[in-house]
């Protein structure tokens, strides 16, 4: 029997873990915007990233088990379920509007919440058990962690730690896995318009 290539190894342990997040209830209904690339389209060191418009996208070359796969997905899956993308939960501040509307301004290092996020999620998937960490210091950092993306924010920024050791995402060091935060969304409650990969989780 011929010998399977790296490749073709990389490649059946990612759809295994694709189907362990689609058979999970937390997961299963974000699932259907997972594309699989290769490292030309997002680079060697990067396993997976996150767009703002929900495009999730894993890297075949990378060499993962299908529980640490599925790690990774419920990771990016969670960005977009906790709204880390979304000008309302972001670092800022807001300004009234001669209509009488107020609107939020960003103000915030956007790597360093990308951290952020990354640190609360890592938590989270560590408190459900969830699949198989990718980092093994998790627990250090993480264990008097706040439940709340703005209040770790803080912190680091108190700590005065900078992004550039950020080893809780799952793109290169040094390098964001959210794609999009320079625009973070803006929904128009007045307009009905809402977040549905959140109201999807928040129902699952």
């Amino acid at each position: 029997e011929k010998k399977k290539t790296q490749k073709e190894i990389n490649r059946e342990n990612l759809q295994s873990g694709i189907s362990i997040i689609y058979q999970h209830p937390l997961f299963k209904g974000c699932t259907s915007r997972i594309h699989i690339v290769n490292k030309s389209d997002i680079g060697t060191n990067t396993m997976c990233i996150v767009h703002s418009d929900g495009t999730i996208k894993a890297n075949e070359d990378y060499t993962l088990s299908p529980k640490q796969w599925s790690y990774v997905l419920a990771h990016n899956i969670l960005r977009l379920a906790f709204g880390h993308f979304d000008a309302e939960k972001m670092p800022g501040y807001y300004i009234t509007l001669s209509d009488g509307s107020k609107e939020k301004k960003i103000e915030c290092d956007i790597a360093l919440w990308n951290m952020a996020c990354d640190i609360y999620i890592t938590k989270f998937l560590a408190d459900i058990k969830f699949g198989q960490p990718i980092n093994n210091d998790n627990v250090n950092i993480i264990s008097g962690t706040s439940n709340d993306e703005a209040k770790i924010y803080q912190s680091l920024c108190d700590q005065n730690i900078s992004a550039t050791h950020n080893h809780y995402g799952t793109a290169a060091m040094g390098t964001l896995d959210m794609k999009g935060l320079d625009k973070p969304l803006v929904y128009n409650k007045a307009k009905n318009q809402y977040n549905t990969f959140t109201r999807n989780f928040s129902i699952a």
